[in-house]
C-alpha cells in the first residue's frame, strides 16, 4: 500500500476531511492533499511521523473500543 493510499485509508477510518487530518499532522491542508493525491510524499522519516501520529489518533477514536 502507498503512502498517500495509507493515509487516504486511515483519514476514512477516522471520519475526518483532508483538512481536519492535514491539521492533526500540523501540515498545510494543501500539503496534506497533494500527499493523499500521491503528487508528492514527504520524506520516509516524515512518513513514519505522520503513521505514528495517525497511529495514536487511531487508538483514542471510539470506534476502535467498539466490539
Amino acid at each position: 500500500m502507498t503512502f498517500a493510499q495509507q493515509l487516504k485509508t486511515a483519514r476514512r477510518s477516522l471520519a475526518l476531511t483532508q483538512d481536519e487530518l492535514a491539521a492533526l499532522l500540523e501540515v498545510p491542508a494543501r500539503t496534506y492533499w497533494e500527499w493523499e493525491s500521491g503528487k508528492t510524499e514527504p520524506a520516509k522519516i516524515a512518513q513514519e511521523g505522520a503513521m505514528a501520529r495517525i497511529g495514536r489518533a487511531l487508538e483514542a477514536h471510539p470506534s476502535h473500543y467498539v466490539r
